[in-house]
């Protein structure tokens, strides 16, 4: 008899999975600045939890991205400068701890200005 249910792995593979947070912005006026660079930067939060793994994606048609990935402890996890494309800078890490997570969504140098989309999501 051939069952029409789902697998369990499936189903708990779909809930572990999806997007945590998603945004599109703009860098320019009323963008904060990176003192040490000069660039542009735009700060976001989310919750994670130990062993978690995401991916991180700031993409844009305007500026070359730049994304850094900060623990709660406001230690530097992972970043990426968006080479060799310069459209979109992307990671994919195993969350070290639980709470609360900082994404910044960065121009690579300070020329950078324009629209962007982040996407922050549960890889599992």
């Amino acid at each position: 008899m051939v069952s029409e249910a789902s697998p369990p792995a499936l189903t708990t593979f779909r809930r572990q999975t999806g997007v945590i947070l998603q945004r599109k912005g703009r860098l320019g006026t009323g963008s904060r600045v990176l003192a040490k660079d000069g660039s542009l930067f735009e700060t976001f939060s989310f919750s994670g939890e130990a062993g978690q793994v995401i991916k991180v994606m700031l993409s844009s048609g305007d500026f070359h991205p730049y994304v850094a990935v900060f623990s709660p402890d406001r230690k530097l996890l992972d970043e990426s400068n968006g080479l060799p494309d310069r459209k979109n800078a992307a990671l994919t890490l195993q969350l070290p701890q639980t709470g609360t997570y900082n994404v910044i969504a960065n121009a690579y140098d300070r020329r950078g200005r324009g629209n962007y989309s982040l996407i922050v999501e549960r890889v599992r």
